[in-house]
């Protein structure tokens, strides 16, 4: 059952109903893909996930939600998962390449989505363990995406244990941290496990692309 939903609005990619121009950004070109702003198919998973932002000047914690959008374009040599945290002044967006461009210089960054996604997982049942067995330390070492910097944080007395993920928004040059719970790490999985049938979708709406990217 595909329960993802046509984007209606999504900040710095300008929408019709079914179409969307991606708006370029500078790490593309560090991926040398030079090409002029392509128009592409979105669409944004459905669900509902948050994380917790800390205020420094006001000493308080807001709950902000997270929000993801698949990216697809069949002229383009790859689909792109965004990765959109919270609101207003705080929206920030990273992104996630699904394959890559075999044989440049982002090899390394292949499957990111999919390393992302893993990430989660395992982070997911040592938050469980953690904050039940009350950890102090972090025994797993950080993992840092092109728009994501992940880590574990122990709260104090090893209760309430976080999962820290920095998003990085190229655009904007901004950068936004959100704090996650067991529950809150949940709730991202399950809508990054939406995106492959997302793209499987827009390639069969709108055609598959000749060479690279995913929806096959």
């Amino acid at each position: 059952m595909r329960v993802f939903t046509t984007v209606k609005n999504l900040p710095k990619i300008v929408f019709t109903r079914y179409r969307a121009m991606l708006i370029p950004v500078y790490i593309l070109a560090l991926l040398l893909l030079l090409a002029p702003p392509a128009i592409s198919e979105v669409l944004q998973m459905e669900g509902e996930a948050t994380g917790n932002l800390y205020h420094k000047d006001s000493f308080k914690w807001t709950e902000e939600p997270i929000r993801v959008f698949a990216v697809y374009d069949k002229t383009f040599i790859d689909d792109i998962t965004y990765v959109v945290g919270g609101k207003g002044d705080y929206e920030t967006r990273g992104l996630l390449f699904e394959l890559g461009q075999p044989g440049r210089a982002n090899t390394e960054n292949r499957y990111e989505r999919e390393k992302f996604l893993n990430l989660l997982k395992k982070s997911q049942a040592w938050l469980v363990t953690a904050t039940t067995e009350q950890v102090r330390e972090t025994r797993y070492l950080s993992r840092i995406f092109i728009s994501f910097d992940i880590d574990l944080v122990p709260g104090q007395e090893g209760r309430e244990n976080t999962l820290r993920i920095k998003i990085k928004d190229h655009t904007k040059k901004r950068r936004l941290t959100l704090h996650l719970n067991a529950y809150q790490v949940g709730q991202l999985i399950t809508l990054l496990e939406q995106v492959p049938d997302a793209f499987t979708s827009m390639a069969e709406m709108y055609g598959e692309r000749s060479l690279g990217g995913g929806g096959k």
